[in-house]
């Protein structure tokens, strides 16, 4: 299954070990992870463009895995409410393991 990640990035100053860590996990199962940490470029140095080119790529997945931290995300929140209104499943990383 493809899937991407998705959790707070902005306010996390770990999100690149976190997002890591769980895509080697889905890795692990046999899963093909998209991580949004791998797709920011020096073109995306907006916050606008770089959610516009994720989620790009997170409707091209088949599944989204939530990968959760105490930090608010309004970039989480929009993909998560994009995936449920397009019946993307949309689950707790650890549901996919």
């Amino acid at each position: 299954m493809k899937i991407y990640l998705t959790g707070p990035m902005s306010n996390n100053p770990n999100y690149e070990l976190e997002f890591q860590h769980v895509e080697d996990l889905l890795h692990e199962k046999g899963h093909i992870v998209i991580n949004p940490v791998n797709l920011v470029s020096e073109d995306c140095t907006v916050w606008e463009d770089a959610m516009k080119a994720d989620l790009v790529e997170m409707l091209r997945c088949d599944a989204v895995a939530v990968v959760h931290t105490c930090q608010p995300s309004k970039g989480q929140a929009l993909e998560i409410l994009i995936a449920n209104q397009l019946d993307i499943p949309c689950k707790d990383y650890q549901e996919y393991l």
